[in-house]
């Protein structure tokens, strides 16, 4: 950062010092002969009228009109006997003092002089003060514009170094409508993604040990009981495989979530709502509660086919779980929008608890991982739509999960 600022000031000095010698090398110069070109122009003529009337007069008379002629011009006059400028021109010579010479004859010069306050004198003050006063403007501008920056660059900085060494709640708390302000704003709204991320992180992996601590103690426990004669090995063996069962679905439904959550885009793909729920239905209905399907129109979602029988799955499945004797499935179309809805006949869900029971690890009375609902969210958001939870006419609790159709597709 401080070698950024350096850099900085050594351009801009760089850019003064060639400012100043740019002016210095050729505006001065150009604004001095305006000034002579100025001064000639006003003394030529009073100059040239006394040196033609001392050429003029008498041998006797010559010294009375230099002295009226002095006071006319306010300025001294001597005579000089050596060969001055050609007849009817002046030179101006600065000697250290500004002089004006003008020929009477060929051997005698009019010195007329010091001329007092020469303009160039009163330009090169100007163009010293101006030079100065701009140098101190270009600083004073380039500490205002610099010093903000440089300070912000710093913050975001330190900022970056606490992320970085495991400070998820740094902030750059910088602020503004400028373009680093904005950067700060960004910079701390990616800071706030990292810390939600690495908390939502930290809650699941404390959740997932605890969903496969409960297996796993089922599993030890029951090989520590094989050995015993009292244990039927048969039931054993169903409880075993109920329990590997269950963590082989729990591996499953982790790895769907972990793909849905951190992955990348998929390729645009559709399926056929009802196959998908076909296949579905055939692969979860129980007689102890079957799944009835209503029916819906001919209609493609843009959604991979995976990712759809793992929603309706994962809705049926919850219905399976929490109704009395009854789970229906239907389907419709509205414009560019297919829903799915997945009715029930059991308790319902509480209102305070209808936002809640789409997070992770969110367990009710019924069991389950708590990731089911939670995958069928993700799926819905990824897809750009929703999935809300009302009250069914059954008498239980309705799931509707909104999905974009595919271009083209029949009603």
């Amino acid at each position: 950062m401080i070698r950024t600022f350096a850099r900085f000031a050594i351009v801009l000095v760089a850019l003064l010092v060639g400012s100043a010698s740019v002016w210095s090398l050729l505006v001065e110069p150009a604004v001095e002969q305006d000034a002579e070109r100025s001064l000639r122009s006003v003394l030529h003529p009073p100059v040239s009228a006394a040196a033609r009337a001392l050429a003029e007069a008498s041998a006797g008379k010559r010294e009375s009109t230099r002295l009226q002629w002095e006071r006319n011009l306010g300025m001294p006059l001597a005579l000089r006997e050596h060969a001055g400028p050609p007849p009817g021109e002046i030179w101006l010579v600065l000697d250290p003092e500004l002089h004006v010479l003008a020929s009477i004859d060929p051997s005698t010069t009019l010195r007329v002089g010091p001329v007092p306050n020469p303009p160039w004198d009163a330009v090169d003050a100007s163009i010293r003060t101006s030079t100065y006063v701009d140098l101190v403007f270009v600083v004073i501008a380039s500490a205002v514009l610099t010093i903000p920056l440089f300070l912000g660059l710093r913050r975001l900085r330190r900022a970056a170094d606490r992320i970085a060494a495991g400070d998820g709640a740094a902030r750059s708390g910088l602020t503004g409508r400028d373009e680093l302000g904005r950067v700060g704003a960004r910079f701390d709204a990616m800071a706030d993604a990292v810390e939600r991320a690495m908390e939502a992180q930290r809650e699941l992996m404390q959740a997932v040990s605890h969903e496969f601590r409960t297996p796993l103690a089922r599993l030890r426990f029951l090989v520590d009981e094989i050995g015993t004669e009292a244990v039927d090995g048969g039931a054993v063996r169903q409880e075993m495989e109920r329990d590997l069962t269950e963590l082989d679905e729990l591996v499953d439904e982790m790895l769907t979530y972990a793909r849905l959550e951190h992955g990348g885009p998929e390729p645009m793909s559709s399926a056929y709502v009802p196959d998908v729920i076909d296949a579905v239905v055939s692969a979860v209905a129980g007689p102890s509660t079957p799944v009835q399907i209503a029916g819906g129109p001919s209609v493609a979602a843009a959604v991979p086919a995976r990712d759809l029988a793992r929603a309706v799955r994962n809705l049926l499945i919850n219905a399976q779980r929490h109704a009395s004797a009854q789970v229906v499935v239907r389907w419709s179309r509205e414009a560019d929008v297919v829903s799915i809805v997945v009715d029930d006949d059991g308790e319902g869900v509480e209102p305070a608890e209808r936002e809640a029971i789409f997070e992770p690890f969110f367990r009710g009375p019924r069991g389950g991982h708590g990731l089911g609902l939670a995958l069928v969210r993700r799926i819905a958001e990824r897809s750009g739509c929703v999935v809300t939870v009302d009250d069914a006419p059954l008498g239980g609790a309705r799931f509707s999960l909104r999905l974009p159709t595919r271009t083209g597709s029949s009603a």
